[in-house]
């Protein structure tokens, strides 16, 4: 299966519909069947299939092309015209998804943009602590890196938003960690340049397997790339 792979919702008493229970009386569980696959073929392609691809369609269900014309053409079930065949149902359900995944993208930029906001360069560095090594007698004590909540926070935020728009990047074998983060953010880059950059990373399709950290691999393309601002 597919590392991205989507469900659809259908109404629980879809097979009670006239239409479908006139498509059963004429070609039984077979036709139910090829009208579901040609659902599902749909939700892939946007919402429509081409009439020119119906051979395709019916070598990848393995059925015969005069029993998915008959499904196509004899119920009304899709409606088509000279190019495509579609289902207003799949369509409404498609636009109504989009439009929750458009909701969810503008809501974690907003999250995002307003955690960025409240923090300056400053602020950083007056509430993060530096790690270091202290030397008492023969022992050396490293100091640990302490974070304050708007920082946890803010990081969270960054690794949602990876997440939702560049993915591959915790494909990595280093993805970044809360103190990598901020020392990309105390160079002097601001969000919008460090998002851009892991955009451009994602579309590199062979990232995960030339480059293995995602902190090393920002950076320095953060600096090939882009200036401080």
């Amino acid at each position: 299966m597919s590392e991205k792979s989507y469900w659809f919702s259908h109404d629980y008493n879809a097979g009670q519909d006239p239409k479908m229970v006139k498509l059963q009386m004429s070609m039984g569980h077979e036709g139910k069947g090829i009208f579901w696959d040609l659902v599902e073929l749909m939700y892939t392609q946007g919402g429509a299939l081409k009439l020119a691809e119906i051979p395709t369609y019916c070598f990848t269900l393995r059925v015969d092309i005069s029993k998915i014309m008959c499904v196509i053409n004899d119920f009304d079930l899709f409606k088509k015209d000279e190019n495509e065949f579609w289902s207003n149902s799949v369509r409404k359900r498609l636009e109504l998804r989009n439009e929750k995944s458009l909701k969810a993208s503008k809501s974690a930029k907003t999250r995002w943009e307003d955690a960025n906001a409240m923090r300056t360069h400053s602020d950083g560095n007056a509430i993060k602590e530096k790690k270091g090594k202290e030397k008492k007698g023969n022992n050396t004590i490293t100091n640990v890196i302490v974070f304050s909540e708007e920082q946890k926070k803010e990081f969270d935020l960054f690794q949602n938003w990876i997440e939702k728009n560049t993915p591959s990047l915790f494909s990595m074998c280093e993805p970044f960690t809360t103190e990598q983060y901020f020392e990309i953010r105390d160079m002097g880059y601001r969000k919008r340049q460090m998002t851009d950059m892991c955009e451009k990373m994602h579309n590199n399709n062979s990232l995960t397997k030339k480059y293995k950290s995602a902190f090393i691999t920002l950076k320095n393309w953060l600096k090939q790339y882009g200036t401080p601002q």
